[in-house]
């Protein structure tokens, strides 16, 4: 049996499993995404999907191939001056890309048992077939364990209570002491983007529009501010309640030394006077 493999089409599946899992991996990471960026690492990824047909390693040389093809995809899509986060989200997206199926299609390529034939180019070229139990049992032990060890080192990473943030709005930047709590949940319902909020005294600290919109109440938000402000709905110890937020135009994180930009609303809590000591509270994810 003979069967054909279109390039294009190949490079257009590879692009948009690319392309998919390195949005996902930005959700996720609260990176800012830039679309440019990921439309040029998933072209590098489906040109790579096709060209490795022609290219033989070996089991190992080929897997080396994808790590580092994987991290160049990354690095491309979502590098914001941290190697170390860079890193993190190349775990994170053959995670990721496992999920999608398609690392599991190149792991059933490399290592399964030999069964049918294709023509590529008017060459014949081997194909693989079922993947021994054996074998899927310890990449499926490998990958738990590997995804273990990353969670419990994201954990000690947002062990560091207090970090700095700075903001900027369209009237300027500010910087603020901001205390990381792991229980900060709220975030918007359609975007799924974290918030991060400012106490009553960092929130007057901001100046021009931006700061009369942090501070108006929900219910207060009339006309044509409501499109600058989006309406989160948080639980707290009195119970269910709504709060305006605003898009500012960057928001950076620093749990060191270096500042990362993140996707993220900024509410005011009008009845908060600190957080621990810190000006403004920010979700664990976001480290």
């Amino acid at each position: 049996m003979t069967e054909y493999i279109y390039g294009d089409v190949l490079f257009v599946i590879n692009f948009s499993m690319d392309f998919i899992a390195l949005f996902i991996c930005g959700k996720i990471m609260h990176f800012r995404m830039n679309f440019w960026r990921m439309a040029l690492a998933a072209t590098v990824g489906g040109i790579y999907g096709v060209a490795s047909l022609f290219f033989d390693f070996g089991t190992a040389g080929d897997i080396l191939v994808d790590v580092l093809m994987a991290m160049a995809l990354c690095f491309v899509a979502h590098y914001h001056g941290s190697a170390g986060k860079a890193f993190c989200t190349t775990a994170l997206f053959a995670a990721v890309s496992m999920l999608m199926g398609g690392a599991m299609t190149a792991l059933y390529a490399k290592i399964g048992k030999y069964q049918a034939y294709i023509q590529i180019g008017g060459n014949v070229h081997t194909v693989f077939g079922d993947i021994p139990f054996g074998v899927f049992a310890v990449a499926a032990l490998a990958s738990a364990l590997i995804t273990y060890a990353l969670q419990k080192a994201a954990h000690r990473k947002t062990g560091a209570k207090i970090c700095r943030i700075r903001i900027t709005f369209e009237e300027g930047a500010y910087e603020f002491t901001a205390f990381v709590d792991s229980g900060n949940c709220a975030e918007e319902p359609i975007s799924g983007k974290a918030v991060v909020f400012l106490s009553a005294e960092a929130g007057k600290r901001v100046a021009g529009r931006s700061g009369e919109l942090l501070l108006r109440a929900a219910g207060c938000v009339e006309g044509k501010d409501a499109k600058y402000v989006r309406f989160i709905p948080i639980n707290t110890v009195s119970g269910y309640t709504l709060v305006s937020a605003i898009k500012p135009k960057k928001f950076e994180i620093a749990a060191r030394q270096v500042f990362e930009v993140r996707n993220v609303l900024v509410a005011c809590d009008a009845c908060a006077d600190d957080y621990s000591g810190a000006e403004a509270l920010v979700p664990g994810s976001l480290l």
